[in-house]
């Protein structure tokens, strides 16, 4: 039953964004440019709806900085220090943007390892990150997809956000509960930047292999 269930819901998803006709099969051209990002559908969504939207250049990192796994390190015996360069970053809109804060930063300091290190950033993620963006651009040429920036337009770019996370929203009530509008579990890590003052949020769900 879950197994059937989980796929109703699944091409619910699809269908609200657009990858999907009232025949299940893929709309064109999106639904099969879709397909060929090797992402989760509403990741690739925001890709593709960067190009109209103008903020393709802040997108493809923010989706590249997805992909990559413990960004921030921290240090037993350097716990307070980490996170008060970690809070240099943050972007009261969100860990999204705290992400692209980070990347922009890594690249105007010529991709140097010294500074990830005293900035208690993983240097190879960083590393691989810009592999991604570097993929990332090529696919969206490809596609015809015009690779523009925003320019420092935050709410251009939060738009494009929505524009695949639509699912992923939630509304705080009374200060401690979130009213979930679609199905999803919400994994709340230690350190990440929480903005209480949002009535409305918009997450993204992170898959972290457990370790023994």
């Amino acid at each position: 039953f879950f197994f059937v269930f989980f796929f109703f819901v699944f091409f619910q998803m699809l269908f609200a964004l657009e990858a999907l006709d009232d025949s299940c099969n893929l709309t064109e051209p999106l639904g099969l440019q879709m397909a060929e990002f090797p992402l989760p559908p509403m990741q690739a969504k925001m890709l593709l709806s960067s190009g109209f939207l103008g903020c393709s250049e802040e997108m493809v990192i923010i989706v590249a900085m997805l992909q990559v796994q413990h960004v921030f390190v921290s240090p037993r015996r350097h716990k307070r220090d980490a996170a008060r360069r970690k809070l240099q970053f943050a972007c009261v809109e969100g860990d999204l943007l705290t992400l692209l804060n980070v990347y922009n930063n890594f690249i105007s300091h010529n991709r140097n390892s010294g500074w990830c290190g005293s900035h208690f950033i993983n240097y190879k993620s960083l590393v691989r990150a810009r592999e991604i963006v570097r993929q990332l651009r090529l696919t969206l040429r490809r596609f015809g997809v015009s690779l523009l920036s925003a320019e420092g337009d935050v709410e251009v770019i939060l738009k494009c956000i929505v524009a695949g996370q639509f699912a992923n929203a939630a509304r705080l009530h009374m200060g401690i509960e979130l009213q979930v509008y679609w199905i999803a579990v919400v994994v709340v890590l230690g350190g990440d930047v929480i903005v209480k003052a949002y009535v409305l949020v918009v997450y993204c769900i992170y898959f972290i292999p457990f370790q023994q």
